[in-house]
């Protein structure tokens, strides 16, 4: 009897013919296994193909969120510095107000409250060669919180001023805080200077504005005039007496309104601006002296 054996047919039919195949399980089989090994081998040998173009897709897509980032970090970076000029302002302020108040300076070292923030260098090694990055994107640092410091530093301060300030309310009108001169500039400042006259380098103890004769000179602060006169080199000149250790000087007037002994206000005009004494030109020498020391008048204008 003749053995019986089993196949797989696969028909397709079309309009006028019908095609068939038939495949023993044995040669199906060794089909199906061939196709698995040619499909393994592809597999094989596209592997680093395909393992490129996923890994470039993927780096693609850090590279484009990298950007967004930096992008962002910069633009607050930007704000940051400009917080920190404000900040710095303040702290130019504070230096005023606590000179002006008699509370101690507060130390540069204690003003550099540290570094703190996020070094791009370090989290974000990235290649992004053939690029355009900012090259001072990976040295980018967040200072939040060594700003944050330092405004807590600044309102701990502004606080102990306003506390000064209101426990020396009186004291304060005697102490220089405005420019004698409103008008003019200011031209030679306070320390070592080539001497206009004979040239020889010396220092110069006062501010000096550059003034048209005969401008108006204010009384930065309420006193006692304790001198006035003409002498060599000042020429026409008035010493201020404001108490607590202050006195001011004004040299080269033209006219003097006030004597000896008289009280004077904050504002109150005392004089005119002139060229008399060791003079090239019109103008008004002013010196700030604290306990018998001349001081930067310059630390003493609080009204620009």
């Amino acid at each position: 009897m003749k053995k019986q054996t089993q196949s797989l047919i696969f028909q397709t039919e079309g309009k006028n013919k019908i095609r068939q195949w038939h495949f023993s399980y044995k040669k199906f089989a060794a089909i199906i296994c061939s196709s698995v090994c040619l499909l393994g081998i592809l597999l094989f040998l596209t592997a680093d193909t395909l393992t490129g173009y996923f890994y470039r897709l993927k780096l693609s897509k850090i590279r484009s969120n990298y950007f967004h980032v930096t992008t962002t970090l910069t633009n607050l970076n930007s704000q940051l510095e400009i917080l920190n000029n404000k900040i710095e302002e303040l702290e130019k302020q504070d230096t005023e107000l606590r000179r002006f108040t008699g509370l101690p300076i507060i130390d540069n070292d204690i003003r550099e409250v540290g570094i703190g923030g996020i070094r791009l260098s370090e989290n974000f090694n990235i290649s992004l060669s053939g690029k355009g990055v900012n090259p001072g994107v990976s040295n980018l640092e967040i200072n939040i919180d060594a700003l944050t410091r330092k405004v807590k530093l600044e309102l701990n301060s502004f606080d102990d001023i306003h506390k000064k300030i209101l426990e020396n309310k009186e004291k304060l009108n005697f102490i220089p805080s405005i420019q004698p001169v409103t008008e003019g500039y200011l031209n030679s400042g306070y320390g070592y200077r080539k001497d206009p006259i004979d040239g020889i380098r010396r220092f110069h103890h006062g501010q000096d504005f550059s003034v048209f004769q005969g401008a108006p000179i204010h009384s930065p602060a309420d006193g006692t005039v304790k001198r006035t006169g003409y002498r060599g080199g000042f020429g026409k000149y008035i010493i201020i007496n404001h108490g607590y250790g202050y006195q001011t000087k004004y040299l080269h007037l033209s006219k003097i309104n006030v004597k000896k002994g008289q009280s004077v206000v904050r504002g109150e005009v005392i004089g005119e601006t002139g060229n008399s004494g060791r003079s090239t030109a019109p103008h008004l020498h002013y010196e700030v002296i604290y306990n018998g020391t001349p001081q930067n008048p310059l630390n003493y204008f609080f009204n620009g």
